[in-house]
């Protein structure tokens, strides 16, 4: 008699199921490549290519999956419009950031302190002097002096004034060595 309630219950599941591929989906909802979905997920990405975003009334902003509108979330191995990853969890320093947004690379804009970044500026890694190294670190100014020696005493020289009203002195010789040294 047992046996017998179970086939009924069974028998009353089957009914609300409809095939898709290798599941089954509840009563009312549609078969799509991706998958099971709602007709409003599935309508809200009719010619919608995947990866574009979508939205649905019932979960808002989402991005089309498999020919369903599916809700945008960090961590679940769909890149949303508004991602730059999702690697299927939200566990910083494994080059997808807790939030989706970052790369965790040096040079893309975005100060992933995870992974050890103190800047980033973005598109112009080698910029000595920027005030963040190639390596994503503070750059320190350091102060250094630049006063050149004076010239040496020299004689057969040439002088004239360039354009700015600067003197300038080059060649000569200094005892019996030829200098090729240009002075401002």
């Amino acid at each position: 008699m047992l046996i017998v309630g179970a086939t009924a219950v069974v028998a009353c599941i089957e009914t609300e199921l409809i095939p898709c591929g290798e599941q089954l989906c509840p009563l009312g909802n549609v078969c799509i490549s991706g998958g099971c979905a709602t007709v409003e997920e599935a309508a809200a990405c009719a010619g919608i290519a995947d990866g574009e975003q979508c939205a649905t009334m019932q979960s808002g902003d989402g991005t089309c999956v498999g020919g369903a509108c599916r809700p945008v979330a960090c961590g679940n191995g769909i890149v949303d419009h508004n991602e730059a990853c999702d690697d299927g969890n939200v566990q910083p320093g494994d080059q997808c950031s807790q939030d989706c947004r970052s790369r965790e690379t040096c040079d893309n804009g975005i100060v992933d302190t995870t992974v050890g970044e103190q800047c980033d500026v973005g598109g112009v890694i080698g910029l000595a002097g920027d005030g963040c190294s190639s390596s994503c670190k503070v750059e320190v100014d350091v102060w250094r002096d630049m006063t050149p020696p004076t010239p040496r005493p020299r004689y057969l020289a040439r002088m004239a004034a360039d354009r700015q009203g600067h003197l300038v002195m080059f060649g000569g010789l200094s005892g019996s060595a030829k200098s090729a040294e240009t002075w401002q």
